[in-house]
């Protein structure tokens, strides 16, 4: 039988437009909240400090020697302190100052391999994956049915120096596996912990990224074969996101084949 777009979303815990709606509101009230005025509060310090050297150097006796030194050196610090308000107000007006900066853009692929160790009359699957992964240079790349085994070693499969990569390989049949890539210049570890511990009907890997200083995202690369029951993947699935919003974490993403063909993906 046939499950439509939005039964399947519910089933998951996916948020209705209204609220995605609300949220994007809340986000942009926010970030007005947190834009910066030209002249902010942050470079006050800078202020105080040039006034009381201004203060303290203009009534120091200059007639002593070791007194007229020490006068010089507070001039010098009182200009530096002036050049450093200057700049700070200036870098401040630009208006591109943010309080967490980071990537504002994030570069995110996903294939369904089908063995990425397998070879055709005209190609090598392998070789192929590591040209997509050279021209395209995504931030987070998500594979699934990679068909590994433990007798593949990583450094066979990508970059050490560019990219971190988390991978579950079946260990009783062959098929199936899933790998998710993030690139080193992303912070990023895996969440084993918040999986669910049953190993059957659970191929799914994860990975929390952080791309700014205060915002974390849970990347899920995921694997549902035709014959795995939905019941068994969707509490998998609910599991591992329940846990990561008891974690106060507030962005998920989920990638991989779920060989739903039953659903009707009709676009909203």
């Amino acid at each position: 039988m046939a499950t439509d777009l939005n039964t399947y979303r519910a089933r998951i815990g996916h948020y209705d437009q209204s609220k995605q709606g609300k949220q994007r509101n809340q986000l942009k009230k926010r970030a007005k909240t947190n834009s910066y005025s030209r002249f902010s509060t942050v470079p006050l310090p800078i202020v105080v400090f040039y006034l009381l050297l201004s203060l303290i150097s203009t009534n120091l006796l200059a007639g002593d020697s070791s007194m007229l030194k020490l006068k010089l050196s507070l001039n010098k610090l009182s200009i530096l302190g002036l050049i450093l308000f200057i700049s700070a107000n200036l870098l401040l007006s630009c208006g591109d100052i943010h309080p967490n900066p980071g990537p504002d853009k994030l570069f995110i692929n996903s294939i369904n391999a089908q063995s990425l160790k397998g070879t055709t009359k005209s190609k090598v699957k392998l070789i192929d994956f590591e040209n997509l992964l050279e021209v395209q240079q995504p931030d987070v790349m998500a594979v699934c049915e990679t068909w590994l085994n433990k007798m593949v070693k990583n450094t066979e499969v990508y970059n050490h120096n560019i990219y971190r990569g988390y991978r579950l390989d079946r260990e009783d049949i062959r098929g199936g596996g899933v790998l998710l890539l993030v690139r080193k210049s992303l912070w990023s570890t895996e969440r084993k912990d918040l999986l669910s511990p049953t190993t059957k009907h659970n191929e799914m890997v994860a990975a929390e990224i952080r791309p700014n200083k205060g915002r974390r995202i849970l990347v899920i690369s995921v694997y549902r074969s035709q014959t795995d029951p939905s019941k068994d993947f969707l509490a998998n699935l609910e599991h591992i996101l329940h846990a990561g919003c008891l974690d106060n974490i507030k962005e998920f993403l989920i990638l991989g084949d779920f060989n739903y063909r039953e659903l009707t993906w009709i676009e909203n």
